[in-house]
């Protein structure tokens, strides 16, 4: 069974206290691909409608996401395509009965003009914020709405891999919604709509949290709680 944000526990044996500067700094560092654990509060609700919403703005979400971050865009999203347009190939030809030894001769010689066609994808630049400096995860932006309206932050750039079930609680009095009243709310929840741009079937997910929404941060080994 799919375990409660609350319930994922971290398991670095290094545990140490930050502040959101020092975290950004460290992420400021990092020089490759990395898997990283986030735990969130967030006291808005992704998507949600407010007309006649008794829980909008009367409720906050706890959340643990699995991601990696500090990757190539671009790059990642090209070799995913290339990764299912080789497997949507072989599949057609196992279907059409080819022997292996021909689909595996065929693969040698041709793979690279399949990455060639498939690997096509141009990441239209970010749409908000600015990267800081050379960075490909830190994003630095200044909110016209929301919870953070016109409050500059720092926001980290993800591509989750997974999540936990998220926890839904009541501001007031710290209880946790009953299954019935996150159903409820779910209600007012739009669906978000898949992108199209990528070309994949298996869409990336990517996601920017802001730094003052994460309660704890795993990163090599050390889980990071962090402070204001």
């Amino acid at each position: 069974m799919k375990k409660t944000a609350e319930q994922v526990k971290t398991s670095a044996a290094v545990v140490i206290v930050s502040t959101i500067m020092a975290m950004v700094h460290r992420f400021l560092e990092l020089k490759s691909t990395s898997f990283i654990q986030i735990w969130q509060k967030t006291e808005t609700i992704s998507r949600m409608r407010k007309t006649g919403n008794r829980f909008a703005g009367k409720i906050y979400k706890l959340n643990c996401l699995n991601c990696v971050t500090n990757y190539d865009y671009e790059n990642m999203v090209n070799k995913a395509r290339s990764k299912e347009s080789m497997a949507d190939l072989k599949t057609a030809m196992i279907t059409a009965g080819v022997p292996d030894d021909k689909i595996e001769s065929f693969f040698k010689i041709a793979k690279s003009d399949i990455t060639e066609n498939a690997e096509t994808f141009k990441s239209a630049g970010l749409k908000w914020g600015e990267y800081v400096d050379k960075s490909k995860c830190v994003i630095t932006h200044t909110p016209a709405s929301g919870e953070w309206k016109d409050k500059f932050g720092h926001y980290l750039q993800v591509c989750v891999l997974n999540y936990a079930t998220p926890v839904y609680k009541w501001i007031d009095g710290d209880v946790t919604l009953t299954d019935d009243e996150v159903n409820e709310m779910k209600t007012f929840i739009t669906p978000a709509k898949p992108s199209s741009r990528q070309g994949l079937k298996n869409e990336k997910v990517i996601r920017s949290p802001r730094f003052d929404t994460m309660q704890s941060v795993t990163l090599n080994k050390t889980n990071y709680n962090l402070n204001q």
